[in-house]
């Protein structure tokens, strides 16, 4: 008697997208962190200067925990779809051993 595999189900195109997504927020942050070292090295005054470089710190922050909520909501989506993966997985054994029960008493 065979068990066949059973697969997980899970969609390769959110993950696509959400890749997607991850690099175009990371691709935002390198050209704030850019900007940042030109306001550094620009002649505004001390204040401005400042002022500048903690707003574009600020967007970078924002971005960071924009990246990571989506990390952590693929990393849900994975761990429910482990979780089910396996759950079908054992459902599928305990009919085997039903199944083999039956077939042992019918001998």
């Amino acid at each position: 008697m065979n068990i066949s595999s059973v697969s997980s189900g899970v969609s390769s195109t959110s993950s696509t997208t959400q890749d997607s997504e991850l690099k175009a927020l990371q691709k935002q942050i390198t050209k704030l962190q850019q900007q940042v070292v030109e306001e550094n090295q620009s002649d505004d005054d001390a204040d401005t200067k400042e002022a500048k470089i903690e707003l574009l710190n600020t967007q970078i922050q924002q971005l960071q925990m924009q990246m990571q909520k989506i990390q952590t909501e693929e990393a849900k989506k994975n761990s429910e779809a482990q979780s089910s993966a396996i759950s079908k997985t054992e459902q599928a054994a305990n009919t085997l051993v039903a199944t083999n029960n039956i077939l042992d008493i019918m001998a």
